[in-house]
């Protein structure tokens, strides 16, 4: 018997007590009684042919007997009223109705409604739990859906019914009515209903439709987080609407989600994803039989690309596909199990038929080569449980079906199609130095350690290492020498470093509530340290023999912005005593005193005006925009501004221009952030031209995917009175200029290799990546995909219970039992007794 059945039973047999009520009221007349009684005969039989059609035989029975008492007793109260009988009525019409509510072959009616077989792992643990419950009728029943074009129309029809695992036993969608069957619950995984630009389901089963037809559509995300949630599913979806549950993977997802979905409509009860992963008790000998011989005794390694990157970078994704390829076929002690998403081939389609036809060639080059094992079976269980580590890409949930369950992860940049060479493993990067002669000291980026570099032969030598304490974060920025002493400024670390030359010392100095982003500039005035902010919410003012700290917060809350985090970027010069900086996000300059703290607050330019760097020519202050085009001049007495953007031809760029700019005497050079080219401007009239340097390669270009920064250069500065320094992002290459000769010669700055080693071997490469990768390695020029099998995959250096512990923080029910809460807080919404 189905729910809403015993309910309109129940409800039945309260009408029919109310009916006796009325019928045996002093004040109801003869006639009415008899009618009313009537009634409540023929609503007795409806009861008890609906019985005989939901029930076995023994429980049909039982009621029958009842139900037969009643009428007796109803013949009895038409013909004369007694006490007797109308407690007798009583007696019996509560019994039922308390057998009624317990009965135990009542039973709800769940409907799954998959898509494609491959998601089935997200649906797959509930109904488990469902076909096991004696209270439950379950269905399983695959709907189809279609492709579409790139212009939204529909292109071809699938149903995947045939793909499921042997042991689900699939309903075919022309046999399952909906609308006739009314069921108590949906589960369904798609969020989209028409908003896919990929697929698309029959609108028949669009969320909205569907809603129309049970008591309780409950939505089962079919993918897993590690951290945060995409853009794609903040929008509002159109199952946000129409559901009446979603499960969430955690509390912390919950509250994300309550931003903008109403929080009864959430429960954090874990993922059945992760079921899928921790049921599945394959051991390597159970794999599928075509996979043995590949496998042997091999180490084996699951690679994934998802859609995401081929909306982002096209076909750069398949450059690296087949990097990715070259790297196992050179291999014979690996295997490389590639399982393509099942959407892949239909995106590539609708976006671009080229990208399609690359992508067919480097299929067939796998296969026809037997490259791996190419999988491409409905569900992805096995090849999960047959890996031994995860090499792909952050944006599918895949990574963290592997992040659950202590697989090593490395993450794979698109960019990088080639393997490191030497040169680059030993390229140091760095956002400004200290010059002395012809040394400069600095804080190297990736290496997180103060280096001293040889500036005509671009040797480096590790000085000392520096404390880490925001993981994968730039740790340090500046680094300034008083004295036999170095001061290293905090980015994202939280304390400032003072390194004494002379007993090779490091001291730390922790920064109070620093956090991310706190710091870029630093001033050496008199015994203090003036600490500039990025984002840290005062100006510090250290004083070199106390240690003290003095934190200046009123001039800073004038540029405090939610919704913009940086302040400041490096636009800071000193006038005196006085220090200015120029504001990230408006027109604003910032005076501030050094010895005073006082502070005055000028507006510069127009409106639409900000600034990202500066420089001073003796009369005026000249400023490079952050966002914008304009290059302003301003003078500090007159307050007369002019603002500069007749750009030389050939000039590109409209907006993060430049990322320094340095008064040269006469001139002032702008070395480009995403502009193309290195701008010369007249210090007189502000006429601007291309100022070119003799380098081997274009502005703007990289060497290889090894150097990513965003800007074409990290820091330009002058190194002293006749030289300009400036820092390539092509491949890490030090830039000197002779102002006087207007020579230029340029090093690329590298570390001993002894050095090197000692870094790579001490680098913890598995870390929080980001908001959504709580434990995880991203391939760089230390951690090449060969250099991840071999210490990770061969050589087993991976600590599995602590990425297990990481995950923990991020989902629910990590022991495989999300399903059965799932289910067993569902039924509840039914029966208290289960919830």
């Amino acid at each position: 018997m189905r729910k809403h059945v015993q309910k309109q039973l129940l409800d039945l047999v309260a009408t029919v007590w109310e009916g006796v009520v009325y019928a045996t009221a002093p004040t109801t007349d003869h006639r009415s009684a008899t009618t009313v009684l009537d009634d409540c005969q023929v609503a007795v039989g409806a009861i008890d042919r609906s019985l005989q059609d939901g029930l076995s035989e023994v429980r049909y029975f039982f009621y029958k007997k009842l139900n037969l008492d009643v009428l007796n007793l109803l013949n009895q109260l038409a013909s004369h009223v007694t006490e007797n009988v109308h407690l007798a009525l009583e007696e019996q019409l509560n019994r039922i109705y308390s057998e009624l509510m317990n009965e135990p072959e009542v039973k709800l009616e769940i409907v799954f409604l998959p898509y494609k077989a491959s998601m089935w792992d997200s649906l797959e643990s509930i109904w488990r739990a469902a076909q096991v419950d004696p209270h439950c009728n379950s269905y399983v029943v695959p709907i189809p859906y279609f492709d579409r074009n790139a212009d939204g129309t529909i292109r071809e029809a699938h149903y995947e019914g045939n793909d499921f695992p042997e042991y689900v036993t699939i309903t075919n969608f022309n046999q399952y009515d909906i609308v006739k069957h009314q069921p108590d619950v949906i589960y369904i995984h798609n969020p989209f209903d028409d908003r896919n630009a990929v697929t698309i389901v029959h609108p028949d089963y669009f969320s909205s439709e569907l809603k129309k037809h049970t008591n309780l559509l409950v939505y089962v995300p079919y993918f897993v987080l590690g951290g945060g949630i995409s853009d794609s599913q903040t929008v509002s979806l159109p199952v946000y609407e129409h559901m009446d549950l979603m499960i969430v993977q955690s509390e912390k997802y919950k509250e994300i989600y309550a931003q903008f979905i109403p929080e009864h409509k959430l429960m954090a009860l874990g993922s059945p994803k992760i079921d899928r992963i921790v049921q599945s008790q394959m051991e390597k000998e159970h794999m599928p039989i075509s996979w043995r011989s590949i496998i042997g005794h091999k180490k084996v390694v699951f690679y994934n690309v998802s859609l995401s990157s081929i909306y982002q970078y096209g076909t750069k994704v398949l450059t690296k596909m087949k990097y990715v390829f070259d790297v196992f076929a050179a291999r014979k002690d690996i295997v490389l199990l590639w399982r393509p998403h099942p959407l892949m081939e239909s995106t590539l389609m609708s976006l671009d038929s080229s990208l399609y036809e690359h992508y067919q060639g480097l299929k067939r080059q796998f296969v026809s080569n037997d490259l791996g094992i190419y999988d491409t079976k409905p569900d992805m269980g096995a090849a999960i449980e047959v890996s031994d580590a995860y090499v792909g890409e952050e944006t599918s949930s895949i990574v963290h079906l592997f992040g659950s369950s202590g697989k090593p992860i490395l993450i794979t940049d698109t960019i990088i199609d080639q393997k490191p060479e030497q040169e680059d493993i030993a390229a140091l990067a760095f956002y400004d130095a200290y010059f002395e002669g012809d040394s400069a000291w600095f804080a190297a980026i990736d290496y997180n350690a103060i280096c001293k570099i040889d500036i005509k032969s671009g040797k480096a030598e590790l000085i000392c290492k520096l404390p880490t304490s925001n993981p994968g974060q730039w740790q340090y920025y500046d680094i300034l020498k008083v004295g036999d002493k170095l001061y290293v400024l905090p980015m994202n670390a939280t304390d400032l470093c003072e390194y004494d030359l002379n007993t090779r010392t490091l001291k730390i100095i922790p920064i109070p509530d620093a956090g991310t982003y706190n710091f870029d500039r630093m001033i050496h005035y008199g015994y203090s340290l003036i600490l500039k902010p990025k984002c840290y919410p005062a100006i510090l003012k250290y004083d070199l023999r106390s240690d003290d700290f003095i934190k200046y917060s009123d001039p800073i809350k004038p540029f405090l912005r939610d919704d913009q985090p940086s302040m400041f970027m490096w636009a800071v010069c000193t006038r005196g005593s006085r220090m200015l900086i120029g504001s990230a996000i408006d027109n604003r300059i910032l005076e501030f005193e050094m010895e005073s703290g006082e502070l005055e607050i000028h507006t510069v330019g127009s409106m639409e005006t900000n600034f990202f760097a500066m420089a001073f020519d003796g009369k005026d202050y000249w400023f490079v925009p952050n966002e914008g085009r304009a290059i302003v001049r301003w003078n500090y007495e007159t307050k007369k501004t002019i603002e500069y953007t007749a750009y030389p031809e050939g000039f590109e760029g409209e907006s993060r221009l430049f990322a320094g700019i340095v008064y040269c005497g006469g001139y002032l050079l702008a070395f480009p952030r995403s502009a193309n080219m290195i701008i010369r401007i007249d210090a007189e009239t502000g006429d601007m031209t291309e100022y070119r340097l003799s380098l081997p390669y274009e502005e703007g270009g990289r060497k290889s995917g090894y150097y990513q920064y965003v800007s074409q250069y990290y820091f330009s500065k002058k190194l002293d009175d006749n030289r300009v320094a400036a820092l390539s992002a092509y491949d890490n290459r030090l830039v000197i200029i002779d102002l006087e000769t207007e020579e230029m010669n340029s090093v690329v700055c590298k570390l001993r290799m002894q050095d090197v080693e000692q870094c790579i071997a001490e680098m913890n490469h598995f870390t929080v990546l980001n908001d959504n990768l709580p434990y995880a390695s991203r391939e760089n020029r230390y951690l090449s995909i060969n250099d991840f099998i071999e210490r990770y995959v061969l050589r087993n250096e991976h600590n599995r219970f602590a990425q297990q512990q990481s995950y923990a923080n991020e989902i629910n029910n990590m022991d495989g039992s999300s399903g059965e809460k799932i289910h067993h807080y569902v039924k509840g919404q039914f029966d208290p007794h289960e919830g």
